[in-house]
């Protein structure tokens, strides 16, 4: 069992609290973005400057809290050990310790208490930082998030990079440059209120068990989704109680049709036959009787990277 099995039983758990850790940031980042532009260019820095710098420490911060209180205070160890073996995740708590530490030295920085003279740099480096972190955030094994992360990523750190030009120019040079970097900001910011976690990210951490001929993955809850893409289905071997559900997504528009075995006849058991899926669809078949049932795609029989199988047990 890995660490992670004992707080969720399902990736569809960790991807609801993956993608809320997304949207909620993107529209506290629209909010940063009009108040550090009315503090910049306008007559009310002091009272802005708090807000902004406090919204960015506030925000990871909570996340964090929420994350160790929900899951008990007492399993902090095994959180801990989470943190530091998925990149997904330390990669995220980097970014935590970047808004934390930014915002604290931006805060001082505006209220004069820090003087020295690259002090105006904890913002932009927030940007900056945070923006080389999601280019570097692992992609899966099945190529998630490869775009988004590196588009996003780049967004931001063109926000670190015009609003450290914007700090050393004047007038009107400056006001161009605060400008441009406020609405990069909210472009991310909409960028990460849009983002849904894709359904295969964390999948490999819900572990397999042996059995007699393959590998098995039992879902805790007698339920399991069996994901559908050009490159095959996965997990490809489920182990169930007798009233399990199989339920088959499909990732993107490839051409799969999936039958019950044996081929060409697809009757050993009919429920099975899937067969063409669109893209977002989702099909639940119940299996109620023992036995070892395999499906696999009728348009290319012999490919083993369809041909799965769904144990089911009392």
């Amino acid at each position: 069992m890995t660490e992670i099995t004992q707080f969720y039983t399902s990736p569809e758990q960790i991807q609801q609290i993956a993608t809320i850790g997304h949207n909620v940031p993107g529209f506290v980042l629209c909010i940063v973005a009009i108040l550090f532009l009315l503090s910049e260019l306008g007559n009310s820095s002091k009272r802005l400057f708090p807000v902004y710098t406090g919204l960015l420490v506030l925000m990871p911060n909570i996340f964090w809290i929420y994350v160790f209180f929900s899951n008990g205070l007492t399993n902090s160890i095994a959180l801990v050990k989470i943190m530091s073996n998925y990149p997904e995740v330390y990669l995220h708590s980097l970014t935590w310790l970047t808004n934390t530490v930014g915002g604290i030295g931006e805060f001082l920085y505006k209220k004069g208490k820090l003087q020295h003279p690259l002090g105006f740099l904890f913002f932009p480096m927030i940007f900056i930082i945070d923006g080389f972190l999601s280019i570097l955030h692992p992609h899966g094994g099945a190529g998630h998030g490869d775009i988004f992360h590196n588009l996003y990523g780049s967004v931001i750190v063109l926000v670190g990079m015009t609003m450290i030009i914007g700090r050393l120019l004047q007038d009107n040079l400056k006001r161009y440059f605060i400008y441009t970097s406020c609405i990069l900001i909210i472009i991310g910011g909409f960028m990460l209120m849009g983002y849904t976690e894709p359904k295969t990210s964390f999948i490999s951490a819900f572990p397999t068990v042996e059995a007699p001929s393959a590998q098995y993955f039992i879902p805790k809850n007698n339920f399991a989704d069996v994901y559908v893409d050009t490159n095959g289905t996965y997990p490809r071997f489920v182990q169930l109680k007798t009233g399990g559900h199989i339920r088959f997504i499909k990732l993107d528009d490839s051409i799969v049709d999936i039958g019950s075995g044996p081929h060409p006849k697809h009757d050993k058991y009919p429920p099975l036959n899937v067969e063409y899926l669109e893209k977002g669809d989702e099909i639940e078949v119940q299996f109620n009787n023992v036995g070892e049932y395999g499906y696999h795609n009728h348009g290319d029989d012999e490919n083993v990277n369809f041909q799965g199988i769904i144990r089911v047990m009392e």
